[in-house]
This record gives structure tokens, C-alpha cells and sequence, in this order.
């Protein structure tokens, strides 16, 4: 799946994503909510708007910029605490916030903020983080509704779909709701 971290797959226009037969690619929804705002993609009419994408776009939580240094402040129980990159303020990222900025962004799958520990971290803290992260999941469940800002048509499946997969959606619009991508737990 593509990265469109800011709106946009580096160096490929959509459609020669299209060309290539990519049906989604995933948005970065913290730094969205940074720049160019909420507002700006809201006024757009959502991130398929904005960015010129007419099939799937899934966002994630924000969580993986935990490893990020120039973002991540600290981490507890009622969220993650970063630092604005572009004005410097801390800005706490609560799981009920993650899914506020991804329904406002109107993406077709929301991820559920997670706590992603480094590659080398100690038992204790995976295990708290597998914690926290199902903890925050059911803060996400229960914070997703049917938002206003979510998306109120289907996009069509592209012919390369619809041709391998006859039962795939259908050129007329019709409601999709959004969809909450959970973790996977033993």
C-alpha cells in the first residue's frame, strides 16, 4: 500500500497510481491535523478531495510517531503527548481525539491509536504497551460513530476491480461508513 503521508505519494500522481492498480494508500492523520489543518481538509470536502484520490484511503492513529523523537514528548494511560513539529506546542493525542481527527478527515478506514514501543524494548514494556494499546482500542470503538464529517458516498471500484471482482461496489455512489481498524489480541 502507497504512503500519502501529507496528501500525496512522493514522485507519482494518482493516476499512475490508478495505472499501477493501487486502490488505497494510507494518510499520516497526525501531521494532517497539525497542516494543513482540519479545517483546510474539511473545507476541501475530506482528504479524497484534497488529494485528488478516488478510491481508498486509510489513516493511521498517529501512534507510530511515538518513535519519532522530534514528536514524541511522553505516553500514559490517557494518551500520547507530542510536540507540534511546525509551532513547537504540546498537543495531547488521546484515543477519542485519534478518531475525531480521522472521521473530520473523512478516511474510509481509521486505525485505533496504539502504543508502538521501540524494536529493543523490555518485556515490562511491551506487555504494557499490549495493554494500553487494547485499553485504548476500546476507547476508540466507543469513541467512532456515524460523525457527520464522515463520508457520505461510496467511491466506485476502479474497471480493474470490478472486472476480477464482479461483486465489488458499484459505479453509482451509495453510503460506506467508516470503517475502525482494531488490534489483534491473543
Amino acid at each position: 500500500m502507497p504512503v500519502s503521508t501529507k496528501g500525496s505519494v512522493k514522485h507519482i500522481s494518482p493516476t499512475e497510481l490508478e495505472t499501477m492498480g493501487y486502490e488505497c494508500w494510507i494518510s499520516n492523520s497526525l501531521l494532517f491535523s497539525f497542516r494543513p489543518g482540519l479545517e483546510t481538509i474539511e473545507k476541501a470536502g475530506g482528504l479524497h478531495e484534497f488529494s485528488g484520490w478516488n478510491h481508498g484511503i486509510f489513516t493511521d492513529s498517529g501512534g507510530f510517531q511515538i518513535l519519532r523523537e522530534k514528536f514524541f514528548l511522553r505516553i500514559g494511560d490517557e494518551g500520547v503527548h507530542f510536540k507540534n513539529p511546525f509551532d513547537q506546542s504540546e498537543v495531547l493525542l488521546s484515543p477519542e481525539q485519534s478518531m475525531i481527527i480521522q472521521m473530520r478527515l473523512r478516511s474510509d478506514v481509521a486505525m485505533c491509536l496504539d502504543d508502538v514501543p521501540a524494536f529493543n524494548s523490555t518485556p515490562f514494556r511491551i506487555a504494557d504497551s499490549l495493554r494500553r494499546t487494547t485499553d485504548w482500542a476500546k476507547r476508540c470503538l466507543a469513541a467512532h460513530s456515524p460523525h457527520p464529517a464522515s463520508r457520505s458516498r461510496a467511491l466506485p471500484a476502479s474497471p480493474r476491480t470490478r472486472a476480477r471482482h464482479p461483486r465489488a461496489l458499484p459505479a453509482s455512489p451509495r453510503t460506506r461508513p467508516l470503517s475502525v481498524a482494531l488490534p489483534m489480541t491473543a
